[in-house]
């Protein structure tokens, strides 16, 4: 579904996909973060390094990592849910 303005939405779920695809090459995965602690200290989302089992970055903004490793086009916007 195209909006007005020519922007077309993409899915949480597909976006999450375009992002570890990216992200598996240097060995790190994103990762929905659960518990309340857990979430009050990285945040909704972090990036884990798959390899170490440790949290590489917390407090992740998934529409902003997209654009930064280019997953997501200035033509695509995260659909909200």
């Amino acid at each position: 579904m195209v909006r007005e303005d020519g922007r077309i939405p993409v899915s949480q779920a597909a976006l999450l996909r375009r992002i570890n695809r990216r992200l598996v090459v240097n060995g790190e995965k994103l990762r929905r973060t659960r518990g309340k602690k857990a979430v009050a200290q990285m945040g909704s989302w972090h990036v884990l390094d798959i390899r170490a089992r440790r949290v590489v970055d917390g407090h992740v903004d998934i529409e902003e990592l997209a654009r930064e490793i280019g997953v997501l086009r200035e033509w695509e916007f995260l659909a909200k849910e």
